[in-house]
């Protein structure tokens, strides 16, 4: 079976880097709780937020990220018997940063996707993703 996994916030956790590019960029204090999309949209406003995303995603700040807790692991054991397949709404330049924090830690990925923000369905049917 191929199965599709979520780069951002799934694998990888950029919310201690949200936090911290939010108050470098604004002097924003963010909490981790506000970290998300709609509630950091919500803090900062949709322009400001973008920007932080922006400044993490689209850079080498990427591979600064750590692993969510367990995440590693579990597609260690997925890829057992199963093919992994990383998909993520980033465009080319900031997926092929996360390509790289995926191939320095060695994941049994198969491929990494990309919509550049658009739907992740319609990748994963062009796939086979279940």
């Amino acid at each position: 079976m191929n199965l599709g996994i979520d780069f951002d916030g799934t694998i990888a956790d950029s919310t201690q880097q949200k936090i911290q590019t939010a108050q470098e960029l604004y002097g924003v204090v963010m909490k981790p709780e506000q970290a998300g999309r709609g509630p950091g949209r919500k803090l900062m406003g949709k322009h400001r937020y973008e920007n932080v995303i922006n400044s993490i995603y689209g850079t080498e700040k990427t591979l600064c990220l750590s692993p969510l807790e367990g995440s590693l692991e579990v597609i260690g054991s997925l890829s057992d018997n199963h093919e992994i397949y990383v998909v993520t709404a980033r465009d080319k330049k900031s997926a092929k940063l996360a390509s790289s924090w995926l191939n320095r830690r060695r994941l049994p990925v198969r491929k990494l996707l990309y919509t550049s923000k658009s739907g992740k369905l319609s990748v994963c049917k062009e796939h086979d993703i279940n």
